[in-house]
């Protein structure tokens, strides 16, 4: 990470941003408390606590704190014991068992209490560090300025406080008296513990506090307070004057060459959207490692200002105002975890384009107004627009991984220019459109659920709502371009089908670890036929990950049981489609070709052979149209239809899955050929498509063309085409299709 840190650095040096306030001058003793909960603990003169404050995650982490080594921090400490030893198995536990919500009994209980405190050694000698640290940097902030005087106090007082025990009793007793004020879990983490360490019989606390004066709203006395984002710029500006005695390491930094002040500790740790992250991380307790000569800060010399330089680059680059513009969190190959993707502009870093969330947003659902096409039209036409932009100009990207919770490193880095990213968009946009006309219904109960209070919601969708007269009650949306990111997304789980005893489950999914964004962003790049091999693994791993839900997905559409499948599982279908049309564009397969394929109709011929055995059921076993109450004839309708059956047969060879059914269907022919066309019976129309459908296939079987053994390739083929619709059926609204299905629309809805 430090060669990526370092080139954005210089980047930011040379179009002077560095100095500017959103890239104030950092220090690598002075960081932000974490994101947790806490207190804030203010000290009188005496050094006595008087008053307690709560303050939840989001503005903890907003605070600062200086640092040396993970306990030695201050103004904000973190307690690592409970104040009393209360064992798992104490009685006292059981009783807050039983009050069960009971917060305010809870809290009651708690503090009728009397036991003694839970200190060690360890935390005695800690809470003199503190003290010996506070006293040490006490001169570094002496000023008569009211605006920044209140941390000298804070460290006056603290030093007053005496030994850890005597801090508990004041601590215990303001924290009764503000007992109302502080949530029922924070008191029992601080008091007994909330978290076992499993291989002791103790349980930890955890807690962050934050100390400050008590009088800090006194104006006479202070502006400003210890806990607020406010004094950092001050408290870092100071942490750079420390002195360097004579001891301190000089030599060339090995990222500059440059002779340089050393880092004679370690390397500065920063907290990025990914949580907190060393610059370099080579412990010298990890003896493996001397196999290198070298260890620690010793294996990479770089100088004080170069890794504080680095340090605030990265933390002004990733400012919450700057994601999707500069950075973006995207999915990663563990299971809830995300990887910090950074994005620039390497002669204009702080241009504000959406080109983070361009190369590493996702999809939310098929109700998003915030598209892949609406990110990437508005970010590579500003790109165009600038005027001093040149075509060649680099847009440099890494994305930052965590291997480990002490270690986070680089896994992916790459150069592009602007000109590879427009040609990229555009082929990719181009690639998405390579799908035959596919279509889900979604109806007004999901849509008006899953758009609530939400603002980004499609034109198509809003419209479809806000047309409260409309007899249709739901909407047909096609798959739209996904974002890169959704290649990898497809791929970390792979759908498969219930156990019988979990039947009514719709579908059942495995976490898989299977695409790097490395992979991702070379189909995303790749020109023509390149990165062909890539393409075609990666197509392979969505095929196995996802066909099993494409499947069932297609089948309930035939049946027309989609709206009795969640939300998610729709988009899911939908975007696995697009994936699949881009990956067989990047191979020069288009659909102007492979929808005149004979595997490409064979996967019609098993979608028609699937409506004309629902229309047979419906008609024949069911008695429709004289039965028409929809309860009656749909249990005329088995588990699978006829062309479902036989679909798995022709994934592995569709000369045999065609030749079965074509001797299957005279009975239902027949059956057509008897009946009158009539609105609400497609059979008519299927049979009539089958037939013209079938020659195609008949002749390709007779010139050889049709495989008996099919690749991945071709099994993605057939499953479009058993999910395409007729080609006159086009639009996401279609009149047509609302019309012939209008007994169902109106028939009642099933929404999971």
């Amino acid at each position: 990470m430090l060669n990526e840190g370092y080139t954005l650095y210089k980047s930011l040096e040379r179009c002077g941003i560095v100095d500017e306030s959103s890239f104030t001058r950092g220090h690598r003793d002075v960081t932000n408390p974490g994101k947790s909960d806490g207190l804030i603990i203010g000290l009188d003169e005496k050094g006595y606590v008087t008053r307690i404050e709560f303050r939840n995650k989001q503005e903890t982490i907003k605070l600062w704190t200086i640092t040396k080594g993970n306990h030695n921090s201050f103004p904000a400490i973190k307690l690592q014991r409970p104040l009393w030893n209360i064992k798992s198995n104490d009685i006292l536990r059981t009783h807050l068992k039983e009050l069960k919500k009971n917060e305010l009994e809870k809290k009651n209980l708690l503090f009728n209490q009397s036991a003694e405190f839970n200190i060690t050694e360890t935390e005695e000698n800690w809470w003199q560090r503190l003290q010996e640290r506070a006293k040490e940097l006490q001169p570094l902030f002496e000023t008569t300025d009211k605006n920044f005087n209140v941390f000298y106090e804070l460290m006056t007082r603290f030093q007053l406080v005496g030994k850890f025990d005597k801090f508990l009793v004041g601590f215990l007793k303001a924290l009764k008296d503000s007992k109302n004020d502080i949530p029922y879990y924070l008191i029992e983490n601080i008091l007994i513990g909330n978290k076992k360490d499993k291989n002791k019989d103790e349980y930890r606390a955890e807690v962050r506090l934050i100390f400050d004066v008590d009088d800090w709203d006194d104006a006479n006395k202070f502006l400003n307070r210890v806990a607020s984002p406010r004094l950092e710029p001050f408290i870092v500006s100071k942490m750079q004057n420390l002195s360097v005695d004579g001891n301190t390491p000089t030599g060339i930094s090995s990222l500059s060459g440059n002779p340089k002040i050393l880092i004679d500790d370690k390397y500065p740790q920063i907290t990025l959207p990914i949580g907190k992250t060393y610059l370099f991380s080579a412990s010298a307790n990890i003896p493996c490692l001397e196999r290198y000569g070298e260890i620690s800060i010793k294996r990479l010399p770089v100088g004080k200002d170069e890794a504080d330089d680095i340090s605030r680059s990265l933390k002004g680059m990733t400012r919450p105002e700057k994601k999707g513009k500069t950075w973006y969190l995207i999915p990663s190959f563990k299971s809830g975890k995300k990887e910090l993707l950074i994005v620039y502009l390497e002669n204009k870093p702080d241009l504000k384009v959406n080109q983070a969330h361009l190369l590493g947003g996702e999809s939310k659902d098929a109700f998003s107004e915030t598209t892949y096409e609406a990110i990437s039209s508005v970010a590579i036409e500003a790109l165009e627009g600038e005027q001093i932009q040149k075509a060649n100009s680099l847009i440099r990207m890494f994305i930052l991984r965590e291997a480990d919770p002490g270690n986070k490193h680089i896994s992916l880095q790459r150069v592009y220019t602007i000109s590879q990213l427009e040609e990229a968009d555009k082929r990719w946009r181009e690639a998405a459109k390579n799908i035959p006309v596919i279509s889900f219904p979604f109806f007004r109960n999901e849509i008006e659920r899953g758009t609530a209070k939400r603002k980004d919601i499609l034109t198509d969708v809003k419209l479809f709502l806000e047309n409260k007269d409309v007899e249709a009650k739901k909407i047909f949306l096609s798959p739209i371009c996904p974002f890169p990111t959704d290649l990898a997304l497809l791929t970390q789980k792979k759908w498969f089908q219930p156990k019988k005893k979990d039947r009514k489950k719709q579908r059942d999914s495995t976490e898989v670890t299977r695409v790097s964004m490395d992979e991702v962003y070379d189909v995303f790049f790749a020109q023509k036929t390149e990165k062909k091999s890539v393409v075609e693994k990666l197509l392979t791993l969505t095929f196995q990950c996802t066909n099993e839900l494409l499947i069932e997905i297609g089948h309930a559409q035939h049946k027309i049981e989609l709206n009795k499948y969640k939300t998610e599982l729709k988009f899911k279908t939908l975007s696995a489609i697009s994936v699949i049309a881009i990956y067989l564009h990047k191979l020069e397969i288009l659909k102007e070709n492979y929808m005149r394929s004979s595997l490409f109709n064979v996967g019609r011929f098993l979608s028609l052979v699937d409506t004309v055995h629902f229309e047979w059921c419906k008609h024949v076993r069911g008695g429709y149209p004289k039965e028409q109450d929809e309860d009656k004839w749909r249990k005329s309708i088995p588990p699978q239809l006829l062309g479902n059956a036989h679909f798995r047969i022709a994934l592995e060879n569709p000369s045999i899955a065609f030749a079965r059914l074509s001797e299957r269907l005279n009975i239902y022919k027949a059956w057509t050929e008897k009946q009158k066309p009539a609105k609400g019976n497609w059979a008519h129309g299927a049979i009539a498509e089958i037939g013209k459908i079938s020659l195609i296939i008949q002749d390709a079987i007779e010139e050889g063309k049709l495989p008996t053994a099919t690749t991945e390739i071709d099994k993605t083929q057939i499953l479009l085409g058993y999910l395409s619709r007729s080609e006159k059926k086009t639009g996401i609204d279609s009149k047509a299709v609302i019309e012939e299905n209008l007994e169902l629309n109106n028939s009642k809805t099933i929404i999971s």
